[in-house]
Order: structure tokens, then C-alpha cells, then sequence
């Protein structure tokens, strides 16, 4: 019989990290899974770690002949394919799961009937602080009101999502071609347009180590325009297709979620000192900006970039202390 979750990871040059996520999964209370790693061209040493462990649960492929995808995302959708299970679960190679996690999810697809997403809170570690993010209580939300929540702060994190592989394959999973960075956000915003509820538990079972990640602080990866934007401007000016139910105040979460996302993308460049952030007040939609919004804009085109730096520290040490 085929498993109920598939485990994908992507693995690119994670040699000191990936016998740790291996063993966050071997210590589940839940054991009806495969695990698919797909090797994206690692130089490392990390592959052949894996292939000494003899772990009969385990599945390696790789991507041959191609040179490493950005993100991983070629790697997700390829390990996506060549699983076996109901249900697609992802962990990056640097991260780890709570052994809860998988019997987590277990207990939401058993309780909640025609649900295709699932979603439960994280830990995010970066630079010795810790955050959690989770909703309050277990619950199904609609698309739209998860748009509405995802317009204003992040709730979703990959390793935190486990999808049914039908509606993944569907969707064409993750972007892989021109983008570097994002496309698992493209992916969360692709799923929510098709009108998909999404289930949420508030318990914590996964930990993103922010620090690990190479793509993440790279800031070059960044392009001038966030994947989020691009599709938001097809999907308000009519070029892709919303649902028939989404009107006026889903369109205006759309523009609020695309301003968010670039003011993020538009902070770290300016952090970083980058050329092409010397363009000041690129909200994409300033129609759509509330008056904290347009302050943050200010401030993120006009405080230097030293500055700049101290403000989003505190914000954060402020963030995690609430």
C-alpha cells in the first residue's frame, strides 16, 4: 500500500544539516510515510551521508544533467512526481520537525473532510532569537479569509505545509523557471486562488533555521519585481482568472499582500545596500496602502540604511519578546 505522506527534500551542498532533519523525521510518532530526497547536485559529501544510512524508508534521486535549481523548487516539484503518497509533506534539508508533526497532520485530515491543505505552526530561529508563528486556535478558513490574514504577516512556511499531491500536480507546483526567490509564496498564492480552504493547527511542529539558509540571505537573488507582484497585477487587471465569488475586497487584499511583499523585498535591499533599492516609494499599489502601511514605506525610502537596520532589529527583538 502506498504510504499517506510523502516527505520531499530538496538537497543542494546541506552536508551539516541533513542527517539532522533525517533523524527529526525518524523520531515521528507517526510511521506511515516515504521519504524522497532529491539531490539537486550537491559537491558536499551530503549525498553519500545519506546513501550510508540504509534507511529503508528513504528514496534518493537526483536531477542529472541539469545544474542546481534556485530555491529548490525544480527539486520539490521532481520529488513531488516520483512520490507515492496521498499526501505531499516538505522539509528543507537544513530544518527539522517536532516529532508531532506528522501525527499532527493525521488528526486534521481525519477531522476535517474535503481538505486539500494543511498548515501548522512554526518556529523561526535567526540570529539567536526565536519567533513563533501560529494562529490561536485549530480551524478550517476559507481562501478568502486566509488572503485576508496573508495580506498582513506571513502564516504559511514549506516545511510547515502538507498538500494533497493531486491538487499540487494540478497546480503545476512550485515555479521554476526566472524565479530565484518566492516561489514557494507563488505556490501558497496559486493554491489560494483556486478557492482551496485551507486547515490550521495552532500547535508548533516545525522549526525553520533562518541562519542555515543560503538562498535567504542572499540578497541578490532578489529580483526588481517580487513573483507575488507579478501575479497580483494578472489576476486585478483581468489577464488570469479569479473566482467567480472574489470581487472588490479580495482584489484589494491582493494589492495589500503585493505591497507587503515588496516592502520586504525593498527593506532587505536597502539593508544590503543595494543598487537597484535606490528607488524610493515603489509600493506597487499605493491605493491599497493604510496609514501604518504608507509610514512603513516612508520610512523604509528615507532612513538610511545603518538606520534602517536598527529599526527592523528592534522590531524584531519587540516581535518576539510579544
Amino acid at each position: 500500500m502506498n504510504p499517506q505522506f510523502s516527505i520531499v527534500i530538496p538537497l543542494y551542498n546541506k552536508r551539516g544539516f541533513i542527517l539532522q532533519a533525517l533523524e527529526s523525521i525518524k523520531r515521528q510518532d507517526f510511521c506511515e510515510y516515504e521519504v524522497v530526497v532529491v539531490d539537486d547536485g550537491s559537491t558536499d559529501g551530503g549525498l553519500e551521508l545519506i546513501l550510508e544510512s540504509n534507511n529503508p524508508k528513504l528514496r534518493v534521486v537526483k536531477r542529472g544533467g541539469l545544474k542546481p535549481g534556485y530555491g529548490g523548487y525544480a527539486a520539490r516539484n521532481l520529488g513531488v512526481r516520483l512520490s507515492k503518497g496521498t499526501w505531499i509533506a516538505f522539509l528543507d534539508a537544513d530544518d527539522v520537525w517536532m516529532k508531532n508533526h506528522l501525527s499532527t497532520c493525521a488528526e486534521l485530515i481525519s477531522k476535517y473532510a474535503n481538505t486539500s491543505i494543511l498548515c501548522t505552526g512554526f518556529v523561526e530561529e535567526k540570529g539567536g532569537r526565536s519567533e513563533e508563528v501560529s494562529i490561536k486556535r485549530t480551524t478550517r478558513m476559507s481562501a478568502i479569509d486566509v488572503l485576508d490574514i496573508y495580506s498582513t504577516k506571513d502564516i504559511f512556511h514549506t516545511n510547515s505545509m502538507v498538500i494533497r499531491r493531486s491538487l499540487l500536480i494540478d497546480s503545476g507546483g512550485f515555479p521554476e523557471n526566472g524565479i530565484k526567490r518566492a516561489g514557494d509564496h507563488a505556490l501558497w498564492l496559486k493554491l489560494l486562488i483556486r478557492d482551496s480552504p485551507v486547515v490550521f493547527s495552532c500547535n508548533i511542529t516545525t522549526k525553520y533555521r533562518r541562519d542555515n539558509s543560503s538562498v535567504v540571505a542572499n540578497c541578490k537573488l532578489l529580483t526588481d519585481i517580487h513573483p507575488i507582484v507579478v501575479m497580483v497585477d494578472e489576476l486585478v487587471n483581468g489577464r488570469k482568472k479569479l473566482p467567480d465569488t472574489w470581487g472588490f475586497k479580495e482584489k484589494r487584499a491582493l494589492m495589500r499582500l503585493a505591497n507587503r511583499k515588496s516592502l520586504l523585498w525593498f527593506i532587505q535591499l536597502r539593508i544590503a545596500n543595494m543598487r537597484k533599492a535606490s528607488i524610493r516609494f515603489m509600493a506597487p499599489y499605493p491605493q491599497a496602502l493604510g496609514i501604518f502601511e504608507f509610514i512603513k514605506w516612508l520610512i523604509a525610502s528615507f532612513v538610511p540604511s545603518s538606520g534602517l537596520l536598527n529599526i527592523h532589529n528592534i522590531w524584531r527583538s519587540f516581535k518576539t519578546r510579544g
